[in-house]
């Protein structure tokens, strides 16, 4: 299992960097997943 952290959820949604964003849109295609209620916080 991968914990994401908020600079990754940031790469996927703005797509300010797109080497960046397709590497971390991979990164969460290819695992199980977890979220911290924290980084959905920050992320906000």
């Amino acid at each position: 299992m991968i914990a994401l952290d908020t600079n990754t959820l940031v790469r996927v949604l703005t797509r300010d960097n797109p080497a960046q964003a397709v590497q971390a849109a991979d990164l969460m295609r290819s695992s199980d997943l977890f979220v911290a209620k924290t980084v959905l916080l920050e992320l906000e």
